[in-house]
């Protein structure tokens, strides 16, 4: 473990929340998903393709090097951090069915690793900790971690660089293009 740590610790995890920080044309909720997608693409391209993009139920990225499994939250409208250092209670939204969840967490399913990016900073939770924080609400899951179940990986961040990306525009671009070839 203290390998696969050090290893992740080592991503640059500023740009990773400078380019999060410039995806807001994405924040409409037909592209949320998309906002997403592009966090889980960029986790993979940082680590130099030692964690390779799978979009598995319950795992984001495998890692052979490391031998395990990733999950990737991001929510880029909270924050990690306080004033004084993290938050007493760093919480984020495991699963999500949409109303259809009858089910309970099973350990089986659960990833070997769960990092958390927020629009401060980046943390790390094994599965052991993951499991001790899951509780049942509403119709899915919310992790609610204390500090001492985390592991930190960037320390505390600010946005220091923003990017012009347009990938909403591109998006609405190819769309249209297909479209285009498909009525001619």
């Amino acid at each position: 473990m203290k390998d696969f740590v050090s290893f992740t610790k080592n991503i640059n995890w500023q740009k990773l929340v400078n380019v999060a920080a410039s995806l807001d044309d994405l924040n409409d909720a037909q592209y949320r998903f998309i906002k997403g997608r592009f966090i889980e693409l960029m986790l993979e391209s940082f680590s130099d393709n030692v964690f390779v993009f799978v979009g598995e139920k319950h795992k984001d990225h495998i890692c052979k090097k490391f031998k395990c499994t990733i999950e990737l939250k991001s929510e880029l409208s909270t924050q990690l951090y306080t004033q004084k250092g993290l938050r007493k209670t760093i919480t984020v939204r495991f699963n999500n069915s949409m109303g259809t969840n009858s089910t309970t967490t099973q350990e089986n399913h659960i990833t070997d690793y769960l990092i958390i990016v927020k629009k401060d900073g980046a943390v790390l939770l094994e599965k052991k900790n993951i499991i001790k924080s899951l509780r049942h609400k509403g119709d899915g899951f919310v992790l609610e971690a204390k500090p001492s179940d985390v592991i930190e990986l960037s320390g505390k961040l600010a946005v220091n660089k923003t990017y012009n990306l347009g990938i909403r525009d591109k998006i609405d671009s190819i769309l249209k293009s297909t479209i285009k070839k498909l009525k001619d």
